[in-house]
């Protein structure tokens, strides 16, 4: 539209991406530590919720996933089955994912962060929802986002941009803890 800048590039969002897939299908063992185990309810809020997330062993990590299964510091990771599009910037090693978890692996052109608010905002989660499938259980098919229509601006303006909202996200989060905090203050006074 008139709104987009005249040097901002429409791309299909392949273009940006080195590498596109989701993780394994088979049962992996659990355990009480190890590698991480990511599913689509361990995204949550922008990032990986480590908490919630299961473990399997190291040797299993190691011997039974290949590496479409094991992303690396710096993917985006993006859920797509059941609570569809939840967003987080892979942040350290040995996590892998399950088919629920779709890996993008942005390449040169793209700034991750950039890519992360990007496919984050209203727009896009709405496209993505609306180009999903399936009936009882909705999916997001890789086959169908590496598709989508994506603007790219120059790799300076998307470092601006990404260093902008991820400052406001920082600052929005710093401010509900802070909620919370009074929150709890007040019940503690009131005696609840």
């Amino acid at each position: 539209s008139d709104l987009i800048p005249t040097t901002w590039e429409v791309c299909e969002l392949k273009s940006v991406l080195s590498y596109i897939s989701y993780g394994f299908t088979n049962p992996m063992p659990e355990t009480s530590s190890g590698a991480y185990l990511v599913t689509t309810k361990d995204i949550k809020g922008g990032k990986i919720n480590y908490r919630s997330a299961r473990f399997t062993s190291f040797e299993a990590f190691e011997s039974l996933l290949t590496e479409k299964s094991k992303p690396l510091i710096g993917d985006l990771l993006l859920s797509k089955d059941g609570t569809l599009g939840r967003l987080a910037i892979v942040d350290r090693p040995n996590i892998c994912i399950n088919q629920s978890v779709a890996v993008m692996r942005p390449n040169n052109e793209i700034n991750t962060k950039f890519l992360f608010h990007l496919l984050s905002s209203e727009r896009f989660q709405k496209t993505m929802i609306k180009d999903s499938g399936g009936t009882t259980i909705r999916h997001i098919y890789i086959t169908v986002i590496d598709k989508m229509k994506i603007l790219k601006p120059s790799f300076v303006e998307q470092e601006k941009i990404a260093d902008i909202l991820t400052s406001l996200d920082d600052q929005i989060e710093a401010i509900e803890l802070k909620l919370v905090q009074l929150e709890s203050l007040k019940k503690s006074l009131m005696g609840d």
